[in-house]
C-alpha cells in the first residue's frame, strides 16, 4: 500500500515533503473524527426512532389502541426491523470508511517515522 500511497520519494518531492506529509496526516485524523461524530449522530437518530416504535407498540398493548387491527402492530414491527437493517448497513459503512482511513494514517506514520530516522 505504501508504494501506491507515496508515488514520490522525499528527494523527488522537494523541500516541503515533511510539512505536506504532516498536513495530510492532520487532515486524515480530522476526517476520522468527523466520521466518528457522524456515526454517533446516526446512532442517536436510529436509537430515537427505535425507542419511539417500541414505545408505540408497548402503549398500544397497554391502552388497547390497535386491538381490532393487529396488522398495524405487525407493520410497526416490520418497520422496526427494516430500520434496524438500514442502521446495521450504515454502521458497517462507517466502520469500513474509518478502517480505510486508519490504514492510510498508519502508512503516513510509518513514512514519517522513516523520514525522522534518516535525519
Amino acid at each position: 500500500m505504501s508504494e501506491e500511497l507515496f508515488s514520490k520519494t522525499e528527494k523527488e518531492y522537494g523541500d516541503k515533503y515533511k510539512e505536506h506529509l504532516f498536513e495530510q496526516y492532520k487532515l486524515y485524523v480530522e476526517s476520522i473524527e468527523k466520521t466518528s461524530d457522524r456515526r454517533q449522530q446516526a446512532n442517536n437518530y436510529f436509537l430515537t426512532i427505535n425507542t419511539a416504535l417500541i414505545s408505540l407498540i408497548g402503549l398500544s398493548f397497554q391502552f388497547k389502541v390497535f386491538e381490532n387491527v393487529n396488522w398495524i402492530k405487525a407493520l410497526l414491527a416490520i418497520v422496526g426491523i427494516i430500520i434496524c437493517v438500514v442502521f446495521w448497513f450504515l454502521i458497517r459503512s462507517y466502520k469500513q470508511l474509518n478502517t480505510g482511513k486508519f490504514k492510510v494514517i498508519h502508512e503516513i506514520e510509518k513514512k514519517f517515522t522513516s523520514c525522522i530516522i534518516q535525519i
